[in-house]
């Protein structure tokens, strides 16, 4: 048997044409070598264009108004530092009044294109308060972003700066209300005890354009400190304080001499209140010393307002601040000067009816020297409280007294002594036994013009001395008595400050069975004689206090 599949692997012999041998076309499976790397390179291509494409985000478009520094194919844009797009195109709009960028995001940033993400361009910027953007430098202009929460979107209008408010902590926002913007701007800081709690976000005008709103941020973490008590006031850039042997300035910080800033308290009051809500308004100070003595508010009109300033002239009840001075203006109308104080709210029986106000000055005289506290304190007002329905407006003078002096005064006990000849000045004292239990307030004539008239203040804790039946003598100078050839001559001397200044003394009489006349009543009017009698110097009744 014959092997046939042998021989059907044997390659034919070639066939011969013409003696010239035909050539066999033999089919090989195989793939050139040749083809290997462009196929390599095809593939290698693929995979970049696929890496590409699969990295590449959106493109989003920025309006801007100037995109200084910014160049297509180099500008980056950068989400916390990381470089998150490209900016491929910079155009116009159709009025050419704006920039528009446009920036290719990378895939793993496309959730930057969503409402409430806010892009800036970031310079550097070197100012008396602020140094920023500095790396821009080495690296070159760049805009950063912060993300949003948004639906997907893809135009956006440039912030002109970082946002003030950050997104990651919505906090508080609160609208403070002041005349004027001065040393606040947008981003200025806000404080609490010098810790940085919040910034300023933006300047508005009030709806009828007499005010400015500010609106605030406040951090999360400071809501539970802010309450319907809280005082909002401008930061003091320098403190003075001077006295006896001492001046003293101070600047906190650089920063905040430069920068200044807005800062709180409450003032010790309970901090237990309902913590402020959004949009809620307080009113900006000027100062700590306004902010402190706020809550009411008064007009006070004035005949003299030398030395009186506003936020530095304070009122006083008893030698405690209540109050201070805001504002100081001519009132043309009345020829006067009125002044808007702002009170405490616990001082709120100083604007009832009946509160008397008046300025203390220092004064010099052979009387002695009063308001001697005003050299280093400076000018103030006294204010003493009412009884009657809340007033908005008072008359203030420059003594504690009244006029009308037929009403209980809260100094002690007013009354008019009648004399036929003026011997005494203002201020003068009034004595009993010669203790100074009073004083000469205001001197003049009577209401008939026949004598003249003083105006007697007795201290509240002595008035209990003067009694209806008193009787007053001038109690000044040298008074001498001699009798005949000398015998029985007597020689009284005044108290050194009645012989300086003069003054009157008065003494009380019992009636019999030791019983004491009713006290003087406010306004009754004794005469005053010219020396005492004998027997007046002898009386000493015991006159128990009440």
């Amino acid at each position: 048997m014959t092997d046939d599949s042998s021989n059907e692997k044997q390659p034919k012999a070639p066939a011969s044409v013409g003696g010239i041998p035909e050539a066999v076309v033999v089919k090989n499976d195989r793939v050139s070598a040749a083809w290997i790397i462009p196929l390599i390179a095809l593939i290698a291509a693929g995979w970049l264009v696929y890496q590409t494409l699969s990295v590449r985000g959106p493109v989003i478009t920025i309006q801007m108004d100037d995109a200084t520094g910014l160049e297509p194919g180099k500008s980056s844009l950068k989400h916390l530092g990381v470089d998150v797009g490209t900016v491929i195109g910079i155009g116009f709009n159709e009025a050419l009044s704006k920039v528009l960028v446009k920036v290719r995001l990378i895939r793993e940033a496309e959730t930057l294109a969503v409402g409430g993400s806010a892009f800036w361009v970031v310079k550097p910027t070197i100012s008396l308060g602020n140094v920023s953007g500095l790396d821009t430098i080495v690296s070159g202009v760049y805009i950063a972003s912060s993300i949003g929460s948004g639906p997907p979107q893809y135009d956006f209008v440039a912030l002109p700066g970082p946002p003030i408010i950050p997104l990651n902590d919505p906090g508080l926002s609160l609208e403070l209300i002041a005349a004027t913007s001065d040393g606040v701007n947008p981003g200025s800081p806000i404080y609490y005890r010098r810790v940085p709690v919040g910034k300023v976000e933006k300047l508005l005008l009030s709806e009828d354009m007499s005010n400015v709103v500010m609106r605030v941020y406040i951090k999360t973490n400071y809501i539970s400190m802010i309450n319907a008590s809280t005082k909002f006031f401008r930061m003091p850039r320098l403190t003075a304080s001077a006295g006896p042997g001492l001046f003293n300035v101070q600047i906190d910080s650089l920063k905040e001499f430069i920068e200044g800033g807005i800062t709180f308290d409450n003032f010790d009051s309970a901090l237990g209140r309902e913590p402020a809500k959004d949009l809620d308004k307080f009113r900006l100070y000027d100062s700590p010393v306004l902010a402190r003595n706020s809550g009411l508010s008064v007009e006070l009109t004035l005949d003299n307002a030398s030395g009186i300033g506003p936020q530095r002239t304070f009122i006083k009840h008893q030698g405690m601040n209540v109050g201070v001075i805001e504002t100081v203006e001519f009132d043309g109308g009345l020829g006067r000067i009125k002044a808007r104080a702002s009170l405490r709210p616990e001082a709120e029986s100083l604007v009832r009816e009946g509160a008397r106000y008046w300025v203390v000055r220092p004064k010099i005289g052979w009387e002695g020297v009063s308001g001697a506290d005003t050299a280093f304190s400076g000018i103030y007002l006294e204010a003493f409280p009412g009884k009657g329905a809340v007033q908005d407006s008072f008359k203030v003078t420059d003594w504690s007294l009244v006029d009308e002096i037929t009403t209980e005064h809260a100094d002690g006990l007013l009354v008019r002594l009648h004399s036929s000849t003026l011997k005494i000045n203002e201020g003068a004292p009034v004595y009993y036994k010669n203790i100074p239990v009073g004083r000469i307030v205001s001197t003049g004539l009577s209401a008939n013009a026949t004598q003249a008239e003083m105006k007697a203040l007795i201290f509240h804790e002595y008035r209990h001395l003067l009694r209806e039946n008193s009787v007053f003598w001038n109690a000044g100078g040298i008074n001498a008595n001699f009798g005949f050839l000398g015998m029985g001559a007597t020689l009284n001397v005044a108290p050194l400050q009645a012989l300086i200044a003069g003054g009157v003394a008065f003494a009380t009489p019992e009636q019999q069975g030791g019983r004491l006349a009713a006290q003087a009543k406010p306004g009754r009017i004794f005469t005053v004689a010219d020396k005492p009698q004998d027997e007046w110097l002898k009386w000493s009744p015991a006159i128990p206090a009440r």
